[in-house]
Order: structure tokens, then sequence, then C-alpha cells
């Protein structure tokens, strides 16, 4: 290379240098500005944190609101944390509590799953010969416990039911039965519903009015007349109180007259006489012996024959003329039953008892007290460890009753304010004792339940199931069955109606605040308020069919189960036997039926030649199917 070559490449090498050296200036100059707004930010953060650093202590311990300083200077007010917690609170103070909203996001998707409210499962049973019988699936009875139903069986039932207990949707709402009447030393038997006495003949039924009257005895409310002392002419005819016989002492047409007991208008007599002579007997409306008198009905008589005598009249006068047109002196009348009742009055003998589940929605602090699984009639004496208060916080034993005729059964639970944060959240932890927190109301609700138990006026229901075209739940048009729900005491309340405020299950009626489904009874939104926070639901379960305490017979008593009293002593027997005394009616049957303890009930002699007492729990409706996804 020349000497001129090797200036040429030094002149250039030099020149690159030149412009690294400026770009490298450059750079260092940019890295110092960065450097130093870097250190401002520093500064102004410092700054920022500094302004607001009591700002910062204040939100954390402070009530109310602050104020902070923003990156621009400029003031904003923020709420301190206990506030953002209260407010918090005040959407939902138990954060852990399910909401309404999220309570009934469920419902809605059980009655999606479910096509009506009815049982999911009907729980386990057990049938032990000569101990246990079953009914059906997830019933049972053991025969020497009384009016007793049992229901879900543990450890040793057996059964079609996929659980122990039974199980039901109602409008949406799932519920765990058990441990209803059944207190914690029953570890198989989980729920015993409890039925009132089988019927004894004490009372009557009058259709027209829906009243049912109870007397002191049978003889009273069959109105037997036999016993009271008839109108005679001493010339032509005696009466003998002892025997109930009218002895003719003349030829002249004569005969007894008795005092009906009842007001004129409809009635029905039955009447059960015989005669030691062929002759004709007639039934005048006439409170004197006066042959002139209305005809009732006339009968032709067998000598030696006790003869029925049935007639429905328009009665204008309180009494009955037995007249004999030709007696013969020295006859004898022997009246062995004479009964009067108004024309829609009926002793009831056959009655079936209507056993259904009602629900509804309660606040918590209506009462003060909280129930496991919502069940007022809960018996167990612990629950999560807790001890279960009988009748707690002074609740009326009426709020736990199967119906008004029960006055003994109590429900346990435990009193809400004096349960721990810890014990409370036990309860709200566990969905299956449905308490929830209505926002609005700003109160905690339990979806509770009971199993109720109503008498039946007879035995023929008009509307039981909500598949019936009755559109209410009835036994009859004027006597409905009252709704409970959180406002019972089935002492003063009952459980039936008359008038307004009942069961309905066609839409047209049931507008109840959550709207209907099909399988339960509910009440109309205006009334709901009287039973419940959002409506009151019943669901059928059974009907039952009673025997009685009567003497059984095959014509005048089916139903009954008891042996009939001796003439000669104090022991009983069968009714076609010789040495009892000889019934010649339905009243026979209940006054002159055995006195022996325990005849016809349960470990004693039955007067009937089936299986059948009259504490026994029998005949159920319906045949019991689970469902899923049809309508019960």
């Amino acid at each position: 290379m020349t000497i001129e070559a090797g200036l040429t490449q030094l002149q250039v090498d030099v020149a690159e240098l030149a412009d690294e050296s400026q770009r490298l200036a450059k750079s260092v100059t940019s890295s110092l500005a960065e450097i130093d707004a870097v250190k401002g930010d520093i500064q102004n953060t410092h700054n920022f944190v500094d302004s607001n650093y009591q700002a910062m202590n204040d939100w954390q311990t402070k009530h109310g609101t602050v104020t902070f300083k923003n990156l621009q200077g400029q003031n904003e007010q923020v709420n301190t944390l206990s506030k953002l917690i209260l407010d918090s609170e005040k959407i939902n103070p138990n954060p852990h509590v399910m909401s309404k909203a999220q309570f009934d996001a469920l419902r809605e998707l059980r009655k999606q799953q479910y096509a009506g409210s009815g049982f999911v499962e009907w729980g386990k049973h057990i049938e032990v010969n000569n101990v246990h019988e079953a009914i059906n699936e997830g019933f049972y009875s053991h025969i020497n416990t009384s009016d007793i139903l049992g229901m879900a069986r543990v450890n040793d039932g057996v059964g079609k039911s996929r659980s122990f207990y039974p199980v039901t949707i109602v409008d949406g709402i799932k519920h765990k039965i058990d441990r209803v009447a059944s207190d914690s030393s029953q570890v198989f038997n989980r729920t015993k519903i409890q039925f009132p006495p089988a019927p004894d003949g004490t009372k009557t039924y009058d259709s027209a009015t829906g009243v049912v009257t109870e007397y002191a005895s049978a003889a009273e409310a069959f109105n037997e007349r036999k016993y009271t002392t008839p109108i005679v002419e001493p010339s032509f005819v005696s009466w003998d109180a002892a025997t109930n016989t009218a002895i003719f002492s003349a030829t002249s047409p004569n005969g007894p007259d008795f005092s009906t007991g009842k007001s004129t208008g409809a009635v029905k007599l039955i009447a059960v006489v015989e005669s030691s002579e062929n002759s004709i007997i007639e039934l005048r409306d006439v409170t004197n012996p006066n042959g002139s008198a209305p005809l009732i009905t006339s009968k032709t008589l067998s000598a030696g024959e006790a003869t029925s005598i049935e007639a429905e009249y328009t009665a204008t006068t309180t009494g009955v003329y037995f007249r004999v047109p030709t007696p013969q002196v020295g006859q004898t009348l022997k009246i062995h039953s004479f009964q009067v009742l108004t024309s829609t009055e009926s002793v009831i003998t056959s009655r079936k008892d209507l056993v259904f589940l009602e629900t509804w929605h309660e606040k918590i602090s209506d009462k003060d007290v909280v129930y496991p699984l919502g069940n007022v009639q809960y018996g167990g004496t612990t629950f999560y460890a807790m001890t279960m208060d009988s009748s707690p916080a002074g609740i009326a034993q009426g709020y736990s009753a199967f119906g008004e005729w029960d006055t003994a059964k109590t429900g346990r639970g435990h009193q809400w304010t004096t349960l721990t944060d810890t014990q409370k959240k036990k309860f709200i932890d566990n969905p299956e004792n449905n308490i929830y927190y209505d926002s609005e109301a700003d109160e905690l609700i339990q979806v509770r339940y009971r199993i109720r138990v109503v008498e039946g006026s007879g035995a023929d229901w008009d509307g039981y199931r909500a598949a019936d075209n009755t559109g209410t739940m009835r036994y009859s048009a004027n006597r409905h069955i009252k709704p409970w729900g959180f406002n019972a005491d089935g002492h003063t309340r009952g459980d039936y109606l008359s008038g307004d405020y009942f069961f309905f299950v066609n839409k047209e009626h049931w507008e109840s605040f959550d709207g209907s489904q099909s399988g339960s009874f509910g009440v109309r939104q205006q009334e709901a308020p009287y039973y419940s926070e959002r409506g009151c639901n019943a669901v059928p379960i059974a009907l039952v069919q009673r025997m009685n305490q009567g003497a059984y017979h095959p014509t005048y008593n089916p139903m009954g189960c008891v042996l009939v009293d001796n003439i000669a002593d104090d022991n009983h027997g069968f009714w076609y036997e010789s040495t009892v005394n000889p019934l010649y009616s339905t009243s026979d049957a209940f006054t002159k039926k055995s006195k022996v303890a325990r005849s016809g009930a349960i470990t004693g002699v039955s007067g009937r030649q089936d299986q059948y007492e009259f504490v026994v729990v029998n005949h159920f409706w319906p045949p019991r199917y689970k469902f899923s996804n049809t309508v019960f």
C-alpha cells in the first residue's frame, strides 16, 4: 500500500470514530435525562404517599369517608373500610348465608327437574312377622303401638327408596322429612305420625251446616229415645221402663207416644220394635196419642220378631205416636231402639283421616326460634351436638300439633338469639335447614313444615288430592281445610273452616307469591300473609280408613272391632253368641259393647274375624309410587 492510500484510510477511520463519539455523547445525554425523570417520579411518589399517609391510616381505622389526593393533586372522597363492610352487609349481612335470589334459583332448577310437588323418595320401611306391618312403600305400623304410623327406617329399612328418609319437593323447595315426633332414643324409627282416637259413636256430622257435635255418650249422639218416658193412656196401655215395653190392657187403638228430642222440620227416624202378637203398627206425627194425626209410615209386625222401621219425613210436631190399631189384651210392644236425627245429620261411625304435609316461609326473628330441618315437630333432643328445647322460646304447643285434636305434641328447636355465632353458622351452612336471607325484609327466613292429620267427618272426602276437581282441599263444600302456617295454634284455630282463607289448587284462585305447581295446594296471594312470608302449601300424603270402637256386627256396625257385653256377667262374647246382649241397631253396637279392658284393641281380643283392631291405622290411599318428572 502507498503512503497516500494509507493516509486516505486513516482519515476514513478518524471520521467513523468521530461519528461514534457523537452518538455515544447523545446516548449519555438521553440517559441522564431519563435518570432525572425517574428521580422526579420518585420524588413525586414520595410526596404523594407522604401527603396521603394520614388519610390511609384514617381509611383503615375510622368510619365514614376520608380525603385522598390524586397524582394531579386533586382531592378525592373515599369510603372507609368499615363503611364498605357495612354497606356490603346491608346487601347480605351474612355472606355465608344463601340469598333469596340464590334460594329461588335453586327452586326454579328443581321445578324444571320435577313436574310437580310431591315425594321424590318415600324412605325405607320395615316388615317383620308379628311385629311390623309394611304399608306400601315407606310406611309401616307396629302391632303393639296404637294410633301411630311409622315413616322412615334407618339401618334395617327395606324398600325401593334410595334414601332412608322421605324427601319432598314442594314448590321447588327440597325437604328432608326426619324426626317427626321421634326422639333421639329412636335409632331406627325416625318419624311417627300420630292419629286421633278411632270413632267411638259420640260425634255427629251435619252435612247441611258442616257442624260436628260431640256428645257425652253414644246414646246421646244417636239420640236414643227408648230410655225416655213416653206418654201413654193408662186406661189402655202401661209402660215398663225397665224393659222398654208397652203392655196393652184393652183392645182399643193405642200405644206409647215418644218425644223426638228434635225440632220440627226434615228428620229421619230409625225404630226397632218387637210385638208379642201379629199386628200392624202405625207411626204418627203427634205429641199425644191421636189416631187422626198425620201418618209417617206403617209396618206389619210378626209375633216375636224384631222389625226395623226407617222413615224420612217433615215433622210438624216433636213427637211420634207408636199406634197399634187392633191390640190384644196382654199384648206387648218392646221398643228395642228409637232414634231421631235431622235429615242431614249422622253419627260418625266410619271415618277417614287425611294426612298431609304443610310448608311455609317464616322469619326466624318472629318467634326467635330455629328448628332442625325446618321441622316444627322435631323430636330429637340434639342437633349438631346442640341441645334442642321442647317448646323453645315459649312457643305454643299447638304450633307443633298434628291437628286440633292433638293437645300433647311439642316440637324441639332452639332460641335463635341465645346461640353463638358458631352455632348459628352450623344451622345456616346446612342446606337441609332451608334458611335464606331476604335483603328487602332484612331478615333470615326459614322454610318450615309440619305433618297434619285432619280427623274426617266421615268416610266421603270431597277433595283431598290436587287432581280432584273441587278446586279446594276439603271434606265437603262447607268444611274446608284451614291453613295454619306460622299463625298456628291448633286448639284455637281448628282444622276446618267454612268461610274464606283456605287451600286452593286451581290457578284462577291460587295466585301465591311464587306461583302454583302441580301436586300441591296453596293459598291465594291476598291471604298468604296470614300464614307465611311467601305462600303456604299443602301436599297430600294419605287418606286413612279408621275402624271404630263399637262392637262388631256384620249389619249394624261392620267397622266395629269390640266384642259384645254379656247378659249375665261382666264378660263378653261375639255378636252371634246367645250369652251376649242382642244388637238391634248401630247405637246398640256402641251402648252394648264389651266393658272388658282393651277389647277390640291391640293386644286385646277382637270382636272381628279378620286382623283389624280399632286403634290400628289401616286402608291407605294412595298406592305408593315414587314420582320423578311426573305429576304426583
